[in-house]
C-alpha cells in the first residue's frame, strides 16, 4: 500500500504530462489504490480508520454532491465533483503515507524531485530556446492526444512573448506560476544564499509569465520570511537593505526591463489591485483590460450569489452562471472567492477556519526550533499556504491542481506528527 501511495502521489505531482489525452497515469494508480484500500486485508492491517481527516473529507464531498439539487448545469457539477474527488483522494493518500516522521520525509522527497524537475523545465522554457513536449505551445503535443495552441495568427512580438512563457508540467503558464509560488517558501526559508538565488529565479519566472498574482505572492513571501525565520529586527532590516541594493543594481544594468513583456504587467500589480477594488465598489466598469473584466465577473457572480441568500450557487455554480450569461471569461479566476460563491457563507466559513487553523498550527510548530527539520518544513508549508491565497487569483481555478492538495496533505501530516510528539 505504501508503494502504491508513493506512485500515486508522484503521478499526482506530474499530472497531465504522464498520460494521453484526458487519461493520466495518476488515474490508473488512483483506481488501484482505492481498490486496495477497501479490500478486506487492507482494512484489517492498515485501514481507512475513522479519523478526523477522513470524516472531514467525506463530509466535504457529501456537501459537494448535495448541491446537485440547486445547480443549473449538471455537466459542470459532475466535472467539479470529479476534480474534488481526485484532489481529496490525493490528500488522504498523503496523510496515510505520512504516518510518522520517516514517512513524511519519504513523501516530501518524492514531491521535491518532481518539483525541482518541473521548475528546471520552466526556467529552460523561459529562455525561448526549449519547449517541453507536452506543453500546449510544443509542436509535439499532438502526439499525446492533445491539441496544440494555434500561434499562426500572432504577430512577431506576440509570438516572441508566448515562446518565452513557461508552462512546465502544468499546461498553462498561470497554473505553472501558481505551482512556483507553492515551491518558493521551501527555497526562501533555507540559507540566505539559497534564498537570494531562488528570489532571482522566482521573479524572472514571474516576468516571463507576466503574472501579477504570482508577483504579489512573491512580495508577500519575502515580507513574511524574516518573521518565519524568527530573525532579529536588525537582521530583518539588513536583509531588506541588501535586497533593495540588489534590486537597484539589477535595474541599473537592465534599463530596458520595462520593455520586457512581463515586467510592465507585474510592476503595475498594486496599481491594478487598486483599480480592481475601485471597479468593484462602483458595481462594474465599461473599461477594457484583464483587471476590468475580472472585476466585472466578480460583481456579476456576487449579485447572483446574493440572490441565493447566502446558500451558494452550488458546486461549479460560478462557472455555470458565467457560461449561462455568455460572459467573455467563464472561470472566476479566484479560487477562495469561488468557494464562497459556490458553497455559501456557512460552509465557506468552516473551510476557511480549517485552512487558517492549518496555517497557524504549522506556524506555531515552526517556532519549536529544537525540532530541527520539522521546524523548517512547518514554516515552509505554513508560508506556502498563505501565499496560495493571493496566487490563486491568476489561474482559472486551482480545484484541479493536485499539488495543492498534496501541500494540504503535508500540512495535516506535520500537524499530526507534532501532536504525537506532544509539542
Amino acid at each position: 500500500m505504501q508503494l502504491v501511495r508513493k506512485w500515486l502521489i508522484f503521478f499526482a505531482m506530474v499530472g497531465y504530462s504522464a498520460g494521453y489525452s484526458s487519461f493520466y497515469v495518476f488515474h490508473a494508480f488512483l483506481v488501484v489504490w482505492v481498490f486496495l484500500a477497501i479490500g478486506k486485508n487492507s482494512i484489517q492491517v492498515r485501514g481507512l480508520s475513522l479519523r478526523k481527516t477522513h470524516a472531514a473529507a467525506f463530509l466535504f464531498l457529501l456537501y459537494c454532491a448535495v448541491t446537485v439539487f440547486w445547480i443549473d448545469d449538471l455537466t459542470i457539477w459532475s466535472r467539479y465533483l470529479f476534480y474534488y474527488a481526485c484532489g481529496i483522494s490525493v490528500l488522504l493518500a498523503v496523510v496515510q503515507a505520512c504516518r510518522d516522521e520517516s514517512g513524511f520525509y519519504q513523501i516530501f522527497k518524492v514531491c521535491a524531485v518532481v518539483s525541482v524537475f518541473n521548475l528546471a523545465i520552466g526556467v529552460l522554457e523561459s529562455t525561448g530556446y526549449f519547449r517541453f513536449p507536452t506543453s500546449p505551445y510544443s509542436p509535439y503535443v499532438s502526439f499525446f492526444g492533445r491539441s496544440p495552441s494555434d500561434l499562426s495568427g500572432l504577430s512577431d512580438f506576440s509570438f516572441s512573448v508566448v515562446s518565452r512563457k513557461p508552462t512546465g508540467l502544468n499546461w498553462n503558464p498561470n497554473n505553472f506560476g501558481f505551482f512556483v509560488v507553492l515551491c518558493f517558501p521551501f527555497f526562501l526559508l533555507r540559507s540566505r544564499r539559497f534564498a537570494f538565488f531562488a528570489s532571482l529565479v522566482f521573479f524572472w519566472l514571474a516576468f516571463s509569465i507576466g503574472s501579477k498574482g504570482m508577483f504579489v505572492s512573491g512580495i508577500i513571501a519575502l515580507a513574511l520570511a524574516p518573521i518565519y525565520k524568527n530573525e532579529r529586527v536588525s537582521s530583518v532590516i539588513a536583509g531588506w537593505v541588501v535586497a533593495l541594493l540588489c534590486a537597484a543594481i539589477f535595474l541599473m544594468f537592465f534599463d530596458s526591463l520595462s520593455q520586457f513583456y512581463g515586467a510592465g504587467r507585474v510592476l503595475a500589480s498594486f496599481d491594478e489591485i487598486s483599480r480592481g477594488l475601485s471597479f468593484l465598489s462602483e458595481g462594474g466598469t465599461s473599461e477594457a483590460g484583464s483587471t476590468a473584466v475580472r472585476a466585472n465577473i466578480y460583481h456579476y457572480v456576487w449579485m447572483a450569489f446574493i440572490s441565493t441568500h447566502g446558500l451558494g450557487l452550488g458546486l461549479g455554480g460560478s462557472e455555470a452562471y458565467l457560461v449561462k450569461s455568455g460572459s467573455e471569461i467563464t472561470s472566476l479566476h479566484f479560487f477562495f472567492l469561488q468557494l464562497l460563491y459556490d458553497f455559501g457563507v456557512a460552509f465557506f466559513a468552516i473551510l476557511i477556519l480549517l485552512y487558517c487553523r492549518l496555517i497557524l498550527k504549522t506556524y506555531k510548530a515552526s517556532r519549536r526550533f529544537e525540532m530541527g527539520r520539522i521546524s523548517y518544513f512547518s514554516a515552509a508549508i505554513s508560508l506556502s499556504l498563505v501565499c496560495a491565497i493571493p496566487a490563486s487569483i491568476s489561474p482559472s481555478g486551482i480545484h484541479y491542481m493536485l499539488p495543492f492538495y498534496v501541500l494540504i496533505g503535508l500540512a495535516i501530516s506535520i500537524c499530526t506528527i507534532i501532536e504525537e510528539k506532544g509539542v
